[in-house]
């Protein structure tokens, strides 16, 4: 007789359709921890948009929810009692809770019922501290970071952290249970991987715009602390530059590439997996001015693509080993950020450094960032965990 599968819910914020980083690579680590069949994974999440497919081991749970907040640049969407109730009731048949990220609603609920019923709950944390322009935003999130989310993970039974600056940050105030992990996110290479030259001339052939343009390249929501006010006054200052955007939601008129009216910035919606990858390919730089957001995945696919990064330095100290291979290195406090990028681009397009780096930092992601195994550290820790499991 093959023994039981672990049962394991898995709660986001959101489904991987909404494109959030934190729901794709809950995703992404979902599908293929139950490759083995050791694992049945339910996914709960707020049903604000369709869910994935489902597959053999993963289900779907679409939470109700009233996602009205987000409008305000605030992702953070509320369930119903009926969703709960389903939460509560999927907890209590789990061997093991898997939560992306503590501050949400709906994890923070799972986190309290698996408590109440002792089930084993695993944390992965990918954000920490973000430097809002707001003061008040920062300051709140900086309290609710050291009392809420001191207080779920110094009781979660095991932490992981994405980037090791938030790590460090969170272990100034949290006196965690056991030692907090850092697992840098996988990429799949499978999708995400590098082209000859050749091919890639041929690929911005097929894009808008002159092949022979310099294209510099931003991925992510069209909000505050992903730096689009940098970005729409390096659009302005540097002409001969191509800038395009493949970006959604929005929650600002001048947050909006499309809305600035400059010739040389394109906007590409609904672009994901393959089709983004084109684009990460035929770029000749990411720049992502981003704060406070650990290592963020689209900078391991661009990566994976052989297209270098130009981010904060606290962003490249998320994995200090990859901070060899990126560009930029300006602090998030400094005084007058647009400056700083905009001298830190032109360092970059003048020494040619975006060009000679491809090669390596393709190969770097290639050897070091893999989902195959990520996932068998998180099914190891799984066991661990959940130690009584019918199938351990």
């Amino acid at each position: 007789m093959n023994p039981l599968p672990c049962r394991v819910v898995l709660v986001t914020h959101y489904f991987s359709t909404h494109r959030g980083g934190v729901e794709n690579v809950a995703g992404q680590l979902a599908e293929r921890l139950v490759e083995d069949g050791s694992f049945q994974v339910t996914w709960f999440a707020s049903d604000c948009d369709l869910p994935p497919a489902t597959r053999v081991g993963l289900s779907m749970a679409p939470m109700r929810s009233w996602n009205g907040i987000e409008r305000l640049g605030l992702p953070w969407p509320i369930w119903g009692v009926g969703s709960l109730r389903r939460l509560k009731c999927a907890i209590a048949a789990a061997d093991i809770v898997h939560l992306h990220d503590f501050i949400y609603f709906g994890n923070l609920a799972a986190f309290l019922f698996a408590k109440w019923r002792k089930t084993p709950i695993l944390v992965t944390q990918h954000i920490g501290d973000i430097p809002y322009r707001s003061r008040l935003l920062s300051g709140i999130l900086k309290l609710i970071n050291r009392s809420i989310g001191r207080f779920v993970l110094s009781k979660a039974d095991q932490v992981v952290f994405i980037s090791d600056v938030v790590r460090k940050q969170f272990l100034r105030s949290v006196s965690f249970r056991t030692e907090p992990l850092f697992w840098p996110n996988g990429v799949d290479t499978h999708v995400f991987f590098p082209v000859d030259d050749a091919s890639r001339n041929a690929l911005r052939e097929t894009l808008p715009g002159s092949p022979k343009t310099t294209v510099c390249l931003f991925v992510g929501r069209f909000v505050e602390k992903k730096g689009l006010g940098i970005l729409r006054q390096l659009a302005r200052e540097f002409q001969d530059v191509e800038w395009w955007f493949a970006g959604w939601g929005a929650t600002d008129t001048t947050l909006d590439p499309a809305t600035w009216r400059l010739p040389n910035v394109k906007v590409f919606a609904d672009r994901s997996g393959a089709s983004l990858a084109e684009l990460y390919r035929a770029a000749d730089l990411l720049v992502l001015p981003s704060k406070g957001e650990g290592f963020p995945l689209v900078v391991q696919e661009s990566m994976a693509c052989g297209t270098p990064a130009m981010v904060s330095s606290a962003t490249a100290s998320g994995i200090p080993d990859a901070r060899r291979f990126l560009l930029g290195g300006i602090r998030e406090d400094v005084a007058d950020a647009a400056v700083a990028w905009d001298q830190a681009l032109r360092d970059a397009l003048k020494s040619g450094n975006a060009l000679s780096l491809r090669e390596a930092v393709a190969e770097y992601a290639r050897s070091e960032w893999s989902w195959e195994i990520g996932a068998d550290r998180y099914r190891a820790m799984y066991r661990e965990l959940s130690k009584g499991c019918t199938n351990l």
